[in-house]
């Protein structure tokens, strides 16, 4: 599994980024200037997360989550 880079992170734009953030590059983020993720938190492998959102720390979406 691989994971976008830092600097792919922050130039998507989210309202905020956490330490340690990782998230998948098979992930589909929708609207990342609404959501706000906070440290330490991870999003896997074919997730589909999308809208007005805000992750807390420590935070892990699983393998085939849909938020939205």
């Amino acid at each position: 599994m691989g994971y976008l880079s830092r600097q792919t992170l922050v130039e998507m734009g989210f309202v905020h980024l956490g330490k340690e953030v990782t998230i998948s590059d098979k992930a589909s983020i929708y609207e990342p200037e609404k959501m706000s993720i906070g440290d330490h938190c991870r999003i896997d492998d074919f997730c589909v997360v999308s809208g007005n959102l805000t992750f807390g720390r420590n935070v892990f979406v699983a393998p085939l989550c849909m938020i939205a």
